[in-house]
């Protein structure tokens, strides 16, 4: 504010004495326009002959409903009036929301106090316009997470419940007891009172890639368009959201098929149950889905995970999400398999967040105003078929027992996860050991991978990765074993752009892939592609 003694001296000359006038006229239209800018009265056009009259416009949210309503929204989540999944995801984007609210209060507070030309304020208000009703859509999306009914708006009728449509709020639309926000709009649709409800989403990935062999090769080895993925992702859920379901089907190429295709049931936070085809708990970017990670593929080190497999699960969240765990029995066979022996997969991870629950993502594209950080451990053992070591084409049964000769796997995995303002590091360790029996012996197998990047809040983003991997030989034919490379190793530059989460993105790669076996030279390959992603 202009004080008086600053007013006095401003009649020193004219220029100085139009300057202080244009000061106060910008701190009075500030004082205004600031606290009114969604508040303009409905415009009501007379009616005109043959012409129905214009709509009355719904008034937006002023700044103060907006942190009324977001306190609402934060009460009903700490209240835990919802399930597990959903106080999870909700409580990591109403902590996003209320920070995107205290930002735009001090910068208003900030302009209140300084003086600024009218040029200036104009410009300023218009673009506090435009954040306000990009937090009422966030907020709107919050809502129908938790099931609040949105807060009425004078001369707008109210409206009731989660009903007619609308933007979820959760990945995958319906949330499930894993997931995260993400950002991304879908189609969604539930019942007047909330019970029941379904979402359609989907993402199609398109690319170009170039590998060219290095010396002693010096040759392109391949070179092409390709439809990398096409996925269509159904969801619903009823019984009051305690039971739901999720199918996820890929379109493109010879991939064809059945992805996830599961049932879920959540009554209280501590406990989901499902049962299906859906991802193994045993690697964190495993876990997370093609279209929001980092890289536009896994790194080699998590080959020797499994990724889906057929068979039942429980799993959990506790502390407001801090803590969760997950535990499952699987048939060990891999996506839409039968079991191949009379064996179970066994599956275990838990994972620490500390500083409250770390979206299913990878990278910071929402840049987190504070500190994430997510350390989690998990375990397997499976008895897996040994493979076809005599070339016959059936799995081996070398003491003719009538059962399949197995190899007991034992895998721990161990991964962290630290995000803040653009800024991420993600990292993950796999170790296996392989017990083959009938004399082969005894191996130990290390993968690990470190990746790192950085999100401008323009959409931008760089990242870099480095992973070594030991393949396992197990399941494999004798052929493919004389072939296997004693390890593989990446190195791999990004640099990109995304709008609207993970909906809209375009990047490219370049990464050095180098395989070493013994007896022989490294074969090295340089790939270089373009990706472009499109989802709703």
């Amino acid at each position: 504010m202009i004080r008086a003694s600053d007013r006095a001296a401003s009649t020193s000359t004219s220029t100085s004495r139009a300057r202080g006038v244009g000061r106060w006229l910008a701190v009075a239209l500030l004082g205004v326009a600031v606290p009114a800018w969604g508040q303009v009265p409905p415009a009501v056009s007379a009616p005109v002959a043959g012409r129905p009259a214009a709509p009355v416009r719904k008034k937006a949210l002023t700044l103060g409903e907006l942190e009324a309503a977001v306190a609402e929204l934060r009460a009903q989540v700490d209240a835990g009036t919802v399930g597990a999944a959903d106080a999870a995801a909700a409580r990591a984007a109403v902590g996003e929301l209320e920070a995107r609210v205290a930002t735009l209060a001090a910068d208003t507070a900030a302009l209140q106090r300084a003086g600024a030309t009218s040029a200036d304020v104009r410009g300023v208000v218009d673009g506090l316009s435009a954040r306000v009703s990009a937090l009422e859509s966030a907020l709107s999306e919050l809502r129908v997470l938790v099931a609040l009914p949105p807060t009425p708006v004078a001369g707008a009728a109210a409206e009731a419940g989660a009903g007619g449509g609308g933007g979820p709020a959760a990945a995958g639309g319906i949330p499930m007891a894993d997931e995260a926000l993400n950002g991304n709009d879908v189609i969604f649709l539930a019942s007047a009172n909330g019970r029941i409800g379904m979402s359609l989403r989907g993402f199609m990935q398109l690319r170009y890639a170039l590998d060219y062999a290095a010396a002693p090769d010096s040759a392109i080895v391949a070179s092409g368009f390709s439809l990398q993925r096409a996925r269509l992702i159904w969801s619903g859920f009823t019984w009051q959201r305690q039971l739901r379901v999720r199918l996820n089907a890929e379109l493109a190429g010879s991939a064809v098929g059945l992805r996830d295709g599961f049932v879920e049931y959540q009554r209280a936070p501590a406990l989901w149950l499902r049962g299906g085809q859906f991802k193994v708990p045993l690697s964190r970017q495993n876990l997370v889905s093609k279209e929001s990670m980092l890289f536009v593929d896994r790194a080699l080190a998590m080959d020797s995970s499994p990724l889906r497999d057929i068979g039942v699960s429980a799993g959990g969240a506790l502390a407001g999400g801090k803590l969760a765990y997950q535990v499952g029995a699987f048939n060990g066979a891999g996506t839409g398999r039968g079991n191949d022996n009379i064996d179970l997969r066994y599956v275990g991870r838990v994972a620490v967040a500390p500083l409250g629950p770390v979206p299913r993502n990878e990278g910071d594209l929402k840049h987190t105003p504070g500190r994430l950080l997510e350390v989690a451990v998990a375990g397997m053992y499976d008895l897996t078929p040994t493979g076809d070591l005599d070339g016959d084409g059936k799995l081996d049964d070398i003491d003719g027992d009538g059962r399949v000769d197995n190899s007991a796997v034992y895998a721990v995995g161990a991964s962290l996860v630290a995000r803040r303002r653009g800024a991420s590091i993600e990292a993950e360790y796999l170790g296996r050991r392989e017990q083959e029996g009938a004399g082969r012996g005894t191996r130990t197998l290390h993968a690990w991978y470190v990746q790192g990047s950085y999100h401008t809040r323009w959409g931008w983003m760089l990242g870099t990765r480095m992973g070594v991997a030991e393949p396992s030989p197990v399941g494999l034919s004798q052929a493919a074993r004389t072939v296997l490379p004693d390890q593989r190793w990446e190195v791999s530059l990004l640099a990109g752009w995304a709008k609207a989460g993970h909906a809209v993105r375009v990047q490219g790669e370049f990464t050095t892939l180098v395989e070493q076996l013994q007896g022989t030279p490294d074969r090295k390959v340089h790939r270089g592609l373009v990706q472009v992603q499109i989802g709703y």
